[in-house]
C-alpha cells in the first residue's frame, strides 16, 4: 500500500498547475505532511513524470505563493487582528500561543535570518509568513529568505525521495520513505533539542558563578544539576520514548522553566506532596528546591528503568512503581492527605477512562483545599470540560514556561467546591 504514490500520477496528469496546487494547498491546509508530499515528488522525478529542475522550481513557486497569500494576510489584518488569529489558531498548526509570542519576538529581532531559518523548522515554517505580515516586515528582505529557505526544504525532501528510487531499491514505497524522513527529522530535531539545552545551562551556569562568590560544587542549589546528568538524562528519555511513545509522549525530559512553573505555587507546608509521571526527576528537584522535605514526597512512576534511577537519586521519597490510573488503591502516606499533585503524565494521549481514574485517585489522596497541576504543550487545559463536570472539578492557567522545548502551559486543576470530610 503506497498513498503518497498512488497520488503522484493523478497529480502530474494536470502538468505544471498539478503540482502548483497541491504544494499550494500544503501550505494552507496542512493535512498532507510537506515533507512526505516532497519525498513522494522526488520518487515520482526518477520515474519521469517530471524532470528534477521542473519538480523544484513548481514546488518552490507554490510553496512560496501560499507564504506570500499569509503575509498578506497578516499585513491586512494588522498586528492585534493577526496576532490574535495566529494564537487562536495555533493548535491547527500544533503549535502552542506561547509559541506564536517566541516567533513574534524572535522575527522582531532576527529578521532576515530567522525568517530563513524558519523555512526549515516544522510547523514554525507555515506561520512565519503571517507574523512577518503583521509585523509589516520589510517585503523584499523577507521573501527572498523565505524563498531560499523553501528551495533548502524542498530540494532535501525532493532529493530524499529521488535518492531513494535511484540508489536504495527500483520502486520504492514513497509512503514508506516519508515515513523514515520522519524519524531522521525526530533525530534531528532531539540532538538539535540537546545542543539548544547543553547552551542554555551552560549559559545558566556561567551567569550563576558570576552572580555569586565563586561557591564550590556542593554548595550549589539542587536545581543546578551537571552537564553530564542533564545529557544521560536526555538520552534516557529519548530511548524510553522509542520504547513506549503514547506512554513517554517526550523525547527529553522537561526543562527547568517548565519545573519551575509547575512548582510556583508549592511550599514546605503543602507536603505531602504526589508527583505521577516523575520520569528522571526533573519536576522532584525543583519540589526539593521549594523546600518540600525528600522524605515528604511520593513518585508515581510506571517505568520500571525510570523508578529504578528515582530510587537511586531520591532515595528517601516513596517510589512508586505503578499505573497513575491505579493511584486510589495506593496509601503512601499512611492515610495522610496530600497538599498537591503534580503531573508530568502526557494525560493528551490518554484516553478518557484513565485520565478520570487518574484524577479520582488524585483527589481521593488530596486535602479538601489541594490542587492538581498539569502542563500541556497545547491551547488549551488537557483535561476536558466534560471530565471536569463530571467530577466537581475546575482548572485554571496560572502560568507558562515559554523557554521550554517545547513552550508549554500550566494549569491548576481543584475542587470546585470543598467534600465534606468521609
Amino acid at each position: 500500500m503506497d498513498p503518497l504514490g498512488d497520488l503522484m500520477p493523478w497529480i502530474a496528469a494536470c502538468s505544471v498547475a498539478g503540482l502548483l496546487g497541491i504544494t499550494l494547498f500544503e501550505r494552507l491546509l496542512p493535512v498532507l505532511p510537506s515533507y512526505g508530499l516532497l519525498v513522494a515528488v522526488g520518487v515520482a522525478v526518477n520515474e519521469g513524470y517530471w524532470s528534477w529542475p521542473v519538480a523544484l522550481a513548481l514546488s518552490v513557486a507554490g510553496s512560496f505563493a501560499g507564504s506570500v497569500l499569509f503575509y498578506g494576510l497578516g499585513w491586512g489584518l494588522g498586528e492585534a487582528r493577526a496576532g490574535a488569529l495566529l494564537r487562536r489558531s495555533a493548535g491547527f498548526f500544533g503549535m502552542a500561543p506561547a509559541r506564536i509570542d517566541g516567533c513574534i519576538a524572535w522575527l522582531r529581532d532576527r529578521g532576515a535570518v530567522f525568517a530563513l531559518f524558519a523555512q526549515l523548522v516544522p510547523t514554525v515554517r507555515l506561520v512565519v509568513p503571517g507574523i512577518a505580515g503583521l509585523l509589516r516586515a520589510r517585503p523584499l528582505m523577507f521573501f527572498a529568505s523565505t524563498a531560499l529557505g523553501i528551495g533548502l526544504w524542498n530540494g532535501l525532501f525532493i532529493g530524499t525521495g529521488y535518492a531513494a528510487a535511484t540508489l536504495v531499491q527500483p520502486n520504492p514505497n514513497a509512503t514508506a520513505t516519508a515515513l523514515k524522513a520522519l524519524v531522521a527529522l525526530l533525530l534531528l530535531e532531539l540532538l538539535g533539542t540537546m545542543i539548544w539545552r547543553n547552551f542554555s545551562r551552560r549559559r545558566q551556569a556561567v551567569s550563576l558563578a558570576a552572580s555569586t562568590a565563586g561557591p564550590s560544587p556542593a554548595t550549589l542549589p539542587p536545581m543546578v544539576a551537571s552537564r553530564r546528568q542533564d545529557a544521560a538524562d536526555d538520552f534516557a528519555f529519548f530511548r524510553a520514548w522509542l520504547k513506549a511513545p503514547l506512554r513517554v509522549a517526550a523525547v527529553v525530559p522537561s526543562g527547568r522553566a517548565l519545573a519551575a512553573a509547575i512548582t510556583a505555587e508549592i511550599v514546605p507546608d503543602t507536603a505531602p506532596v504526589i508527583e505521577l509521571g516523575p520520569g528522571t526527576g526533573a519536576f522532584t528537584r525543583a519540589l526539593l528546591a521549594r523546600g518540600v522535605p525528600e522524605s515528604r514526597l511520593a513518585l508515581v512512576e510506571a517505568g520500571p528503568d525510570f523508578a529504578k534511577l528515582l530510587q537511586e537519586r531520591f532515595p528517601e521519597a516513596q517510589v512508586l512503581c505503578m499505573n497513575a490510573a491505579r493511584l486510589a488503591a495506593a496509601d503512601p502516606f499512611g492515610g495522610e492527605k496530600a497538599g498537591a499533585v503534580v503531573s508530568g503524565l502526557p494525560v493528551l494521549s490518554m484516553p478518557p477512562r484513565a485520565v478520570i481514574a487518574i484524577l479520582d485517585g488524585a483527589f481521593h489522596h488530596l486535602r479538601p483545599d489541594g490542587a492538581f497541576y498539569q502542563f500541556t504543550y497545547g491551547p488549551r487545559c488537557p483535561i476536558p470540560r466534560a471530565i471536569l463536570d463530571r467530577l466537581g472539578l475546575k482548572a485554571v492557567r496560572i502560568g507558562r514556561a515559554v523557554a521550554n522545548v517545547p513552550p508549554a502551559a500550566v494549569y491548576r486543576i481543584s475542587r470546585r467546591w470543598q467534600r465534606p470530610p468521609a
